[in-house]
């Protein structure tokens, strides 16, 4: 008769487990939520650096923003476009913001890449990975923005958010 016992699938469980009490699994997120609001664009200068043939040309833009809402604070953008002859656009940059998302306070970068087809600009945004400083450190996030020429420069935003700590 064998006398040995076999070990017990829970108690094998708990002692893989211990070494690991307490720590959050790899890419858990702490919690975020979905914010809106509007930006004000305050400065815009565009500097022509190529014209191409057929009237397109590529510009390099610079602007500064005052956000409201879900997001507080300042932003400084750098773009460059490309701008068709009849005025559409693509475009693509970086927007560094300094402020707050919800409570916490910090600065981050947003990598964004957008259209104008003539009547309205959209943008997606990604918070660009270990940009965040502060109390923003660890910020991660997906939005957008969009404005027509009726809203002129009060631009609507939204940011889906995560922290990843």
């Amino acid at each position: 008769m064998n006398t040995a016992r076999r070990p017990r699938p829970l108690a094998l469980l708990l002692l893989t487990a211990l070494p690991f009490a307490g720590v959050a699994p790899a890419g858990a997120a702490a919690p975020g939520g979905r914010l809106t609001g509007v930006f004000t664009i305050t400065s815009w200068n565009e500097s022509t650096h190529h014209e191409l043939p057929g009237g397109a040309r590529l510009i390099h833009l610079t602007a500064t923003d005052t956000f409201a809402g879900g997001i507080t604070g300042e932003a400084w953008a750098e773009e460059e476009h490309l701008i068709r002859a009849d005025g559409t656009r693509d475009f693509a940059g970086m927007i560094v913001v300094t402020g707050r998302v919800g409570t916490r306070a910090g600065g981050f970068v947003i990598r964004t890449t957008g259209t104008f087809d003539g009547h309205t600009a959209r943008s997606d945004w990604r918070v660009v990975p270990d940009s965040g400083t502060g109390g923003l450190r660890g910020l991660r996030g997906v939005g957008g923005d969009r404005v027509t020429a009726a809203d002129g420069s009060h631009v609507r935003y939204t940011l889906t958010y995560w922290f990843d700590h």
